[in-house]
């Protein structure tokens, strides 16, 4: 197996033109960049995305605290209706069927106390 002496430079002359042209891509880019922001300076619409983002920044956190804080009193507010739901369970548990037929006739006339009367005197009126 020989190698052929020719393919070797022209090897390296193409790995060096690769570098090269790499070279010039990565400068060029650079100097659109220095000159894309240069005339956003003169524009003055690099200050104004700076203070977009900071607005941007801010509101997201404000969002997020109030979201905290409507969170925090959903489960205040969840917290307090399961004691008042154990508070009545117990409450029921300790009642006779004929309390519990009064409180519920009590929440469903709006709180007016219905009078404790025989059934038969119910019927007649």
């Amino acid at each position: 197996m020989t190698h052929d002496r020719r393919s070797i430079p022209t090897l390296r002359l193409l790995l060096l033109g690769a570098l090269l042209g790499a070279a010039a891509y990565y400068l060029g880019r650079e100097q659109t960049r220095a000159a894309l922001n240069a005339k956003m300076d003169e524009l003055g619409l690099r200050d104004a995305a700076r203070n977009a983002t900071a607005q941007v920044r801010e509101a997201a956190q404000q969002a997020g605290a109030t979201i905290a804080e409507k969170a925090g009193d959903v489960r205040d507010a969840a917290a307090h209706s399961l004691e008042q739901l154990r508070d009545t369970r117990a409450d029921d548990t300790e009642k006779t069927p004929a309390q519990l037929e009064k409180q519920a006739a009590q929440r469903v006339s709006g709180h007016v106390d219905v009078p404790d009367a025989p059934a038969e005197a119910k019927l007649k009126a």
